[in-house]
């Protein structure tokens, strides 16, 4: 209906069994309200009751990674000069990552919807070169422990409960617990499992350095590309703690969306 309609080349992105995103090319903010309070009250008109089509927002401009997974400004209202920050199932919201990805993350996004590329790759290049001159608590994941592993199971938590129960079995974390830990540098060739620690032992040990190569290629970046994948702009680092290195190619913006 929404794609067959006069809408003003409005069509449907993505769509789920209670909800839907509509991008409409070309449209200003105010004239995507107009489009999406008709478009819900045809697609109400057309059902029965108690069917009815609410228009819950605009969002521009907005990054759709996958289902459940989008970031971007969010107005609820016309009379809104100023959108919000709405983020859905990535990294600045999710629990699993680290406090130095969602911080870098959400800032690196507000920068890009703000146009600014220029501030954005200052402020990339001024993150990851100072890694070493952040709190430790930035570096810190925080995964649930489960009732039960496999014995094979390489899992963070699972770990440092075998080795708090060597200590003592009192320690055991409750099943449902958040475990803290960091990834430290290891020998060439070592496993990420082998550079698990918890946070205490890292700061005990004078000797363990964090794994900055690890945390940036491997959490920080890709949780960027997987953003910037949907915008024509390619990040690259190199230099760890010394240096970031960044490419820029061009920013391009597709009109508003809404979601219904």
């Amino acid at each position: 209906m929404v794609n067959n309609g006069s809408y003003g080349g409005a069509r449907v992105i993505y769509g789920d069994t209670d909800s839907m995103f509509v991008l409409c090319p070309g449209s200003s903010r105010a004239e995507a309200f107009e489009i999406g309070r008709k478009i819900a009250d045809d697609v109400t008109n057309a059902n029965p009751n108690p069917v009815k089509l609410k228009l819950e927002k605009i969002m521009h401009p907005l990054i759709l990674e996958s289902k459940k997974r989008y970031v971007g400004m969010s107005y609820e209202s016309i009379n809104e000069d100023e959108g919000i920050f709405d983020a859905v199932g990535i990294e600045t919201v999710r629990r699993d990552s680290c406090p130095l990805v969602s911080r870098v993350l959400e800032k690196a996004l507000r920068l890009l919807f703000e146009g600014d590329m220029s501030r954005m790759v200052r402020y990339l290049d001024m993150q990851l070169s100072n890694l070493d001159k952040m709190p430790v608590s930035d570096f810190v994941f925080s995964r649930e422990y489960r009732k039960s592993y496999a014995e094979s199971a390489v899992v963070a938590s699972k770990l440092i409960a075998e080795k708090r129960e060597a200590i003592c079995p009192r320690n055991v974390p409750e099943v449902g617990e958040r475990v803290p830990y960091v990834i430290i540098s290891g020998e060439p060739h070592s496993t990420l499992i082998s550079c698990v620690r918890e946070p205490w032992e890292f700061i005990a040990d004078h000797r363990l350095t964090l794994n900055f190569e690890y945390y940036v290629q491997r959490q920080v970046l890709p949780s960027l590309q997987r953003a910037l994948d949907y915008v024509p702009l390619k990040i690259e680092w190199h230099c760890p703690v010394i240096a970031g290195c960044y490419r820029l190619v061009f920013l391009n913006f597709f009109g508003c969306f809404f979601f219904l």
